[in-house]
């Protein structure tokens, strides 16, 4: 269980407005003696939980053995390190800095670091489920899907705000990033991970956005301030079921033929079965006034 705090017992100041100090690493049946380590803006573990690797304010990400057998592996930057993650298989390590850059790491360091470069501060970055790209987001209003090799040229998602977080789809096909427009607005964008087509882009002028990724299935988990989490489909059916429980209406067929272009055989059939499919869900009670 990983626990951060100036204090060391919760996640961070309550109104989130500053980062955290200090971070403790307990065992969660409250076994043995809690690890406390200082200056720590984030941390998280490795896939096989063996590990941790954490970022701070000196410049450094440091990934740790969770039974503490050996002295912290540095990955150093040039300025402080907001964020940091392992791959898939946990053999690697992406950090992200104040200086401008993500870096790609051997968890090990047994070799340098691979360097993606941005135009301006980098705020989060994360591995594709296969590991072989990285999708870093940053102040320069972009999010780009590089080779995690650094082999090539990064595919440029371009936003029209800074870009605080981006993050795969499970099957690597798409990313999700939250942004800023403007001091008082965020917005959720959902984008193909190959640059193609318009994104998605989801706002609300209540919410301030922090965080968005994806779940295994067809839906978002989206981290607000102050209001906590919220889910978001993105299976258009279940949109389709919520307008069909919505409203008994159905437009008449001659209707159809003028707004639609139907042809007048085809809007006979199309009114019928709107009819069958409001009468199915009038049994179940969908319409009963509250």
């Amino acid at each position: 269980m990983i626990t951060a705090s100036k204090d060391g017992a919760r996640v961070g100041p309550s109104d989130g407005s500053a980062p955290p100090e200090k971070l403790t690493l307990s065992r969660v049946d409250e076994t043995g003696q809690p690890l406390s380590l200082l200056g720590v803006l984030g941390a998280g573990y490795s896939p096989d939980g063996s590990r941790l690797v954490t970022t701070s304010s000196d410049d450094a990400a440091r990934v740790w053995r969770t039974d503490r057998t050996s002295d912290p592996v540095e990955l150093r930057h040039d300025a402080a390190v907001s964020s940091a993650s392992f791959s898939p298989d946990g053999e690697w390590v992406v950090t992200v800095s104040k200086d401008e850059t993500a870096r790609v790491w051997r968890a090990d360091r047994a070799s340098d670091p691979v360097e993606l470069r941005h135009d301006a501060s980098v705020s989060s970055a994360s591995f594709s489920p296969d590991g072989e790209r990285v999708v870093t987001a940053s102040d320069d209003e972009t999010a780009r899907v590089w080779r995690t090799d650094g082999a090539g040229e990064p595919i440029v998602l371009r936003h029209n705000g800074q870009v605080y977080s981006a993050s795969f789809s499970p099957d690597g096909g798409q990313v999700v990033t939250t942004l800023r427009t403007s001091p008082d607005d965020r917005e959720i964008w959902v984008l193909s991970a190959d640059g193609t087509g318009e994104p998605l882009k989801l706002g609300n002028e209540d919410m301030r956005w922090r965080s968005a990724a994806f779940t295994r299935g067809r839906a978002l988990i989206l981290g607000t301030f102050p209001s906590g989490v919220h889910v978001v489909s993105l299976n258009p059916e279940d949109y389709v079921a919520y307008l069909w429980r919505s409203t008994p209406y159905c437009l008449p067929q001659e209707r159809r033929t003028i707004y639609l272009g139907e042809t007048d055989e085809q809007a006979r059939e199309h009114a019928a079965s709107c009819r069958e499919i409001v009468a199915q869900y009038a049994a179940h009670g969908a319409y009963r006034r509250v």
